[in-house]
């Protein structure tokens, strides 16, 4: 004989009268999405560290690295338009990224693994921003020199 046996993070509960046990058969549908789509987020957008996850969400580290791990976030492709670009390179553990900006839709619409900063970087991007159809209105740099020579036309701002 089984007798529901409440709820537990929104999942019935079932026991078993005869042996005690407590199971559930039951899964909310989509539950663990979008707990993966929240901690994402969090992790993303509010700036919440691995730890300040763990004591949100009552689980271990492992866990919570486990589930960000197991995300994969939708891309949508952006929407070729006229823009300002913002174009910077990062380095992000032993990788640079390059990547490309629109500040007025707040976009990336470009990004890319490069082994280093270099001019040629900001050439490649913007011969792909052109060929996927965008029109690059003015540049905003971190400061390369050579900027202004390589997008002769164009406002340079560095």
């Amino acid at each position: 004989m089984v007798k529901k046996s409440g709820f537990f993070r929104g999942i019935q509960g079932y026991k078993c009268r005869e042996c005690r046990t407590q199971f559930q058969v039951t899964k909310k549908k989509g539950l663990l999405s979008r707990i993966r789509k929240k901690l994402w987020f969090d992790f993303c957008f509010q700036y919440a560290t691995v730890d300040t996850l763990t004591k949100n969400y009552h689980r271990s580290e492992k866990w919570v690295r486990n589930q960000l791990n197991a995300h994969e976030p939708t891309l949508v492709p952006a929407v070729p338009r006229a823009m300002v670009a913002i174009m910077d390179a990062s380095k992000v553990g032993d990788e640079w990224i390059f990547v490309v900006r629109d500040p007025h839709e707040k976009e990336n619409v470009y990004s890319e693994t490069v082994p280093s900063e270099s001019t040629y970087c900001y050439q490649v991007a913007s011969q792909t921003l052109q060929e996927r159809g965008f029109t690059i209105l003015a540049i905003v740099g971190d400061g390369k020199v050579a900027l202004s020579w390589l997008f002769k036309g164009l406002p340079v701002q560095m």
